[in-house]
């Protein structure tokens, strides 16, 4: 083989080595990592997991922290059912917003990303 030859080998080798590790390294990752798409109880589940294991907590400490963890949800749903009204009235402007920069076929098609959004994130929390 001419050397521009064991270049190009050389190179698609290196990349092709650079994509293997790539998706074996996020593979890991995202299996490794808490991440809320997979739902909350799966969410918490992960989340104590790590905490337990990077803390070392004792059982008695896990328990205690999942008590906090319940509080705490708690007082996020009664901040957002005070402030609902808040809330909706400022994703309204951001869809008006959004809206006005679309044409009619992508507000449509905007529509229907919300709304599939919104089916997808009430299955979440059930």
């Amino acid at each position: 083989m001419r050397p521009v030859q064991w270049t190009a080998l050389y190179f698609a080798l290196v990349f092709a080595a650079g994509v293997v590790v790539g998706g074996v390294s996020y593979r890991v990752y995202s299996s490794s990592t808490v991440n809320a798409e997979s739902g909350p109880r799966e969410y918490r589940k992960k989340y104590m997991a790590e905490l337990t294991s990077r803390l070392s907590l004792a059982p008695d400490q896990a328990s205690r922290i999942e008590a906090i963890l319940d509080e705490t949800r708690a007082e996020y749903r009664a901040f957002h059912e005070r402030h609902k009204d808040e809330l909706d009235a400022i994703q309204a402007g951001q869809n008006r917003r959004i809206n006005e920069l679309l044409t009619p076929d992508q507000q449509r098609e905007y529509a229907l990303f919300r709304e599939e959004r919104d089916r997808r994130r009430k299955a979440m929390a059930k």
